[in-house]
Formats: structure tokens, sequence, C-alpha cells
């Protein structure tokens, strides 16, 4: 897939019109590795000056366009496989309604002297031109997700990446420990990044998800939500072009983390703890029969939370549910994903419903798909890291 670039003439050049330092070999770097460039101007006068200050300083031979022309391009029906290999490095409100109006991926340039709200708020800042480049380079080199489990007719399940270290190599070890330390502790860095790239890519260039009507995440033990998978979710919503952003789920009663608990505890307990403590939120009360819903979490180990949300969404009358999780703990060689179907009683936007379990398969993950080339590119994310 050819990866198109749109760049604002505020990303490359200040207010005084001069090239901002190391813009030069970022644009040179674009060009080098393939990338297409669509450069913006809504000034039609200054196109041509635009034109030849880039080629002066850097020998490529670019045009400018208006925003105008740009939406007409992409709304030509042809142009929707492009969308889905194309991205916004833009600081402006406009460049963020460009980019949400098509479901673009928006990088927010730090350096841009255009510092609005909105793409601050909803892109992912990045100060640097070349680290912007490193980015680029690992959305182009995700086309694979790891897992993948039907679970029913209206339901599927996406994990990104392994989640196990004693199957990596070390450089694809060395990023899962790195992602890891996000999902889990909350630490912000290099890894941070490049995790969310990696996994919006994903997100950006999949049929089904540039589709979902509802975006919510996996409620955490606690009363409260977990801020980093929140993050994560918001801006799936707002780049997919949905406004929707009220939490999906409640959990109105605290439970014990997962992992104070034993496996075999954790299977023979199963959903029942989850639906003992979740209910729907009674905002989407009426607004799901016959939506498509996203549910975001960190990873999928055994199933039983999925499982729950799964039972509650079906009652609630959603037409599909598609759980993705950035990674994938297997455990065994098949790995486990225990399926539970539950008759349901009562208002399931309210902790006021009753439950009881029709069937449980505790083998059902050994009808999942594994696809080992995603593994080689958590190791070539190290490789961008680090200069190849």
């Amino acid at each position: 897939m050819k990866i198109h670039i749109v760049l604002p003439r505020a990303t490359l050049f200040d207010n005084n019109g001069i090239l901002y330092p190391n813009a030069k070999e970022m644009l040179l770097s674009f060009n080098e590795k393939g990338y297409e460039l669509i450069l913006i101007s809504h000034t039609v006068a200054k196109h041509q000056e635009l034109k030849e200050k880039v080629k002066v300083a850097t020998g490529l031979d670019v045009s400018f366009h208006t925003r105008r022309k740009i939406r007409d391009i992409f709304n030509k029906e042809k142009a929707k496989p492009l969308l889905k290999t194309t991205m916004v490095i833009g600081s402006s409100d406009d460049d963020l309604h460009l980019a949400a109006n098509f479901k673009l991926l928006l990088i927010n340039p730090g350096w841009s002297y255009i510092k609005d709200e909105k793409p601050i708020k909803y892109g992912l800042t990045i100060n640097n031109p070349e680290k912007i480049v490193q980015m680029v380079d690992i959305i182009a080199n995700q086309q694979h997700w790891f897992f993948n489990l039907a679970i029913d007719e209206k339901t599927d399940l996406y994990a990104l990446t392994s989640a196990n270290n004693n199957s990596a190599s070390e450089e694809e070890g060395v990023i899962i420990d790195g992602f890891r330390a996000f999902l889990k502790k909350g630490i912000r860095d290099t890894y941070y990044e490049a995790l969310f790239f990696h996994f919006i890519s994903g997100v950006m260039k999949s049929d089904d998800l540039r589709k979902i009507d509802i975006w919510g995440i996996m409620p955490s033990s606690g009363s409260t939500l977990n801020e980093d998978m929140l993050e994560i979710k918001e801006r799936c919503r707002y780049l997919t072009g949905k406004r929707v952003r009220e939490p999906l789920f409640i959990r109105h009663t605290v439970v014990p983390k997962s992992h104070y608990t034993s496996h075999d505890e954790r299977m023979r307990i199963g959903s029942s703890k989850h639906l003992d403590s979740i209910n729907i939120n009674p905002y989407y009360r009426g607004k799901l029969s016959g939506k498509t819903v996203c549910i975001l979490d960190d990873y999928v180990t055994n199933g039983p939370s999925f499982e729950a949300l799964r039972n509650l969404l079906l009652k609630a009358g959603v037409a599909r549910v598609i759980f993705v999780a950035i990674g994938r703990f297997r455990r065994g060689s098949e790995g486990v994903y225990q399926k539970e179907d539950y008759q349901i009683l009562g208002d399931v936007f309210s902790s006021n419903y009753t439950y009881e379990l029709i069937s449980k398969d505790p083998y059902f993950g050994m009808r999942a798909k594994y696809d080992l080339a995603s593994k080689h590119e958590v190791e070539n994310i190290h490789g961008i890291l680090n200069g190849w």
C-alpha cells in the first residue's frame, strides 16, 4: 500500500514563509521512501511561490492544492481505497476537520506556529520532523493483525500483537515490554508513540473498523475509567467521524483485578463477575439497536470479560460487535478463549437484570487464527526506532 501524506502550508513554513529547520529533510525522506506528498495552501496566489521555495530547498518538483480541491478528490468513489493510506500532518482545526470528515489519521506537528486546540487533543503531537518520519514508517509497516476469532455470526475479536515474551525474538520482546510499560504502568515514551501509530494504522486500514458507529472500552475493575485506553478510544472515535463520547459501560460494583485470581478460578467464575458488576450506560437506551459497536481493551487472555460485554450488547440489540485488543496472551499452543452464552432478562441499561448460563465452551479459542507476519512487523518497529 502506498502511503499518502497531506502537508498543509503551516507544517512546512513559518508565519514569515520560511521553511522550518528539518522540514527539508522530512520532505526528502518522505520522497525517498516513495510516499506520495499532497501539499495544501488556501492562498492560490502563493502556490507558485511556495512550489519554488520547496524546489530550491529540496530539488523536489511539487504542487500545492487548495483544501477544496483535496476534498473534491477525496469525495470521489474511486478515492475510497486511497483514504485508508492517507494521513494529515497538520495543526489547525481545518486540518482536523479534513481528517475527521474522511477518516484520516492526524499527526499534530508540534513545531507549527498554528496551535489550535482540537489537533492537540485528538491528534498525537510530535515535535521533531525526524520522529514523524519514524512514525509514518511504522504506519506503512503495519499490514497484519496477530489474532482473529469469530465468536458468533455477529461478533469478531481481533488482537494486533502477541503479548507473549517467551515466543518472541529479542527485538520483538523489547517492543512488547515497551508496549506493556505504557498499557499497564502508563509510561509515555517513544514506545507509547510507536504503539499508538501501529494501532491506529490497523484501525484506519480496516474496512470494518472504519464503519464503527459507537466506540467503547472495557471497564476497569474499579470505579474509574482506564484513562490511557480512554484516550486511544477518543482518538479512534474522532478520527472515524463519530461524535458520541459517553462511556458505553458502567462498573457499578468494584471487583478484584483478574491477576489476583488463579487461571482455573477465573475460568470457573467466567463472565459472572462482570455481569454482576456492569451495566450498559442508560444514555444509550434506544441508541444501540442495529448499530456496529467496537470495544477496545489492552489485552485479551481468557475471554470472560469480553464475553460479558458481548452478551449485554446482543441483548441490547446491536447488529455487530467487534472486540479489539492491543495484545493477545496465548496460553498453550492454541490459546484459551472461553465462550459463554447467557439468557439475560430485565433491563441491561441498569443493574436490575438477571442472567442464566446456557452454555460454556472453554476450548472455543482453538478456532482462532494467528498471523505470524504481525510478529515480524513488531520486530520491524524496533529497527525503525533504532535507525535500522
